[in-house]
């Protein structure tokens, strides 16, 4: 059996249980008997309270303030430890606390309270709800004006008297009258009140009597403004004056005499004379406006600021505008001239800038020229005249020329005389225009000698300039021909001196075969051999015959193929190569080139067949290599 104390409700066995009581429960056991559990159960239920409250401005409830109206809820434990939650149903009333501004003359009522001064006052008094209203008064009192009165208070019959009212800011007068100050003309005795007000207020009346005494002879102003003069009375004027009066017994309204005093204003015409030379017409804008083509005098009546009649003068003189024309030519070629004529003026000024009477023209299309004159001041309208351009004419013109052997004329080279050729000078007229050139040519052709000797140590051009020559060369002996032309005789004179050469040879060989003679043995050794040329030459062989050339040949593999050839010889080296040269047998060095690298070449195929040296110069030393030419 389990006894259970639970709020509200508990399950037990999958069922749940709101009542208090005694429960059981039937189950098979473990082994499969029938066990009845019994459940001795309590239940509490909570009793939950409801509180409406009505309350000003706020309200405490379990130690929390409320100011706005609602439902609120407090959760606790009863006694039996169920929780059990409360609810206040508030409202809460605001009460409308009011504040009123208010702007009052000397004093203000306010809720039974009479209040003299400015200031802030409140009233507390319960609303329809019951709560406490604070209304509040803010209070401006502002003082009342307190107005007097000045001005006569004694005046004569049909005077008047200035009343000025102070104190205030504006008035009402007893006649009705709002202004300040008033005039007034009392026939009697008279109280003359005003009230003024000032910021809203209105004062007490304020009071004033004018006494009225017996008439005095009214005083009166005729005011007269005339034109040089006027009369008054019997009496003429001409400046202006204050002065003068005139009495009229009984002549005032009220009946008193009147005394008039005369201000008189004279205005003296200033009459204007204007002195004008025109050109052509003048518009007289200072005067009548309107425009005079002849010169004369012309009078102008006006009324002036015045008032007064003004008779303006315009002495005027009307100069002539000159009548300006062009004379000359209106037709020209492309580059001709045209030569325009100005007429009727003294000066010019034309379009193009310039100011002669005649002007020369040029133009390269049709154009439009004017011109304006002057004469005595004036200026004509521009005169025109349109220049109009037609084609240019072609100058035609000879140039004779003889030359001789060729002439070049505007790069064209003839080589033999005409008369047919022509040439275009673009503007090459003196007029700007094209020149067309036809060429009148003769040709000398002068007969050239050459001649061409070969021989040992001197040669005397006899057939030429007579001179003996030693150095080869080609000479030229110019003369005169004929015709005028220069004749050019050529020389090509091979000289061939003595040779005395040397050259080394330096062979792995044990003997060195030279021209059928054979060394075996180093050393210098000389031939006297007669050359190609049919010259004597002394040759001399530095002989080297060593060992260790094929070494050095391949240690630093040079290689020289094909050998032998027929034309081209290549030469590769492992060293760098700097020069290769070739001799003949004659140890005449015939062929050189520089290399700067590892592989050269030489050209063979125009020399002749036989035997040559090769000295092949490299950065590791000297290597020399015969050679074989072959057909």
């Amino acid at each position: 059996a389990t006894s259970i104390t639970e709020c509200e409700s508990y399950t037990w066995n999958g069922t749940t249980y709101r009542s208090s009581g005694h429960y059981t429960y039937a189950h098979p056991d473990a082994q499969g008997c029938i066990q009845v559990d019994t459940l001795h159960l309590t239940i509490y239920r909570p009793i939950h309270t409801a509180v409406t409250v009505t309350e000003c401005d706020r309200y405490t409830w379990h130690g929390i303030t409320y100011s706005n109206s609602g439902d609120y809820y407090y959760d606790h434990d009863d006694d039996n430890g169920c929780t059990q939650v409360d609810t206040l149903h508030l409202t809460i009333h605001h009460p409308q606390h009011s504040s009123t501004s208010v702007n009052s003359c000397g004093s203000y009522i306010w809720n039974g309270t009479t209040y003299s001064t400015s200031g802030v006052y409140t009233y507390a008094h319960s609303d329809a709800n019951g709560c406490t209203q604070v209304d509040t008064l803010h209070l401006n009192v502002r003082p009342k004006p307190v107005v007097s009165i000045s001005g006569e208070t004694y005046i004569h019959l049909y005077e008047s008297a200035t009343l000025t009212a102070s104190g205030a800011d504006s008035y009402v007068w007893s006649t009705g009258e709002h202004t300040n100050p008033i005039t007034v003309s009392p026939t009697s005795a008279m109280i003359y009140s005003v009230t003024g007000s000032s910021n809203g207020c209105t004062s007490e009346p304020a009071h004033i009597t004018i006494i009225v005494g017996p008439c005095i002879p009214a005083q009166g102003v005729e005011t007269i403004t005339a034109c040089e003069s006027f009369t008054w009375h019997g009496t003429t004027y001409t400046e202006s004056t204050s002065t003068p009066t005139f009495t009229i017994p009984g002549g005032a309204a009220t009946g008193c005499d009147s005394v008039v005093t005369l201000h008189l204003t004279i205005h003296h015409v200033q009459h204007a004379v204007t002195t004008a030379s025109e050109c052509g017409s003048y518009t007289w804008a200072s005067g009548d406006g309107q425009t005079y083509t002849q010169s004369g005098t012309y009078l102008h009546s006006h009324t002036d600021a015045n008032g007064c009649t003004q008779v303006d003068t315009l002495h005027l003189t009307i100069k002539p505008i000159p009548d300006v024309t062009i004379t000359g030519n209106g037709f020209i070629h492309l580059y001709e001239s045209a030569t325009l004529t100005a007429h009727g003026a003294d000066s010019y000024s034309w379009s193009t800038g310039a100011s002669s009477d005649a002007i020369t023209v040029s133009p390269a299309t049709t154009t439009t020229y004017s011109v304006t004159g002057t004469t005595d001041g004036c200026t004509s309208a521009p005169a025109s005249v349109n220049v109009t351009v037609g084609p240019c004419i072609p100058a035609q013109g000879v140039e004779t020329v003889t030359a001789c052997e060729s002439y070049t004329w505007h790069g064209q080279t003839y080589y033999e005389s005409t008369d047919t050729v022509t040439h275009t000078v673009i503007g090459g007229a003196t007029t700007g225009c094209d020149s067309i050139v036809t060429l009148h040519l003769i040709i000398h052709h002068a007969q050239h000698t050459a001649t061409t000797a070969s021989e040992c140590s001197s040669y005397t051009w006899s057939s030429g300039d007579g001179q003996t020559y030693t150095q080869s060369g080609t000479y030229l002996h110019n003369h005169t021909d004929a015709n005028g032309c220069t004749q050019v005789d050529t020389l090509h004179l091979t000289i061939h001196e003595p040779q005395s050469s040397e050259f080394t040879i330096a062979t792995e060989d044990s003997c060195y075969d030279w021209n059928g003679t054979e060394y075996c043995e180093n050393g210098d050794f000389t031939q006297t051999l007669t050359d190609q040329f049919g010259c004597d030459s002394t040759v001399t062989l530095h002989l080297t015959l060593r060992v260790g050339i094929t070494q050095y040949d391949e240690q630093y593999n040079i290689s020289i193929y094909p050998n032998p050839t027929t034309s081209i010889l290549y030469i590769e080296s492992d060293a760098q190569i700097g020069q290769i040269h070739l001799y003949n047998t004659f140890g005449q060095k015939i062929k050189s080139i520089r290399v700067d690298g590892t592989k050269g070449s030489l050209d063979l195929s125009d020399l002749a067949t036989g035997a040559y040296y090769l000295r092949v110069e490299t950065d590791k030393g000297v290597v020399i290599k015969k050679v074989i030419r072959n057909k």
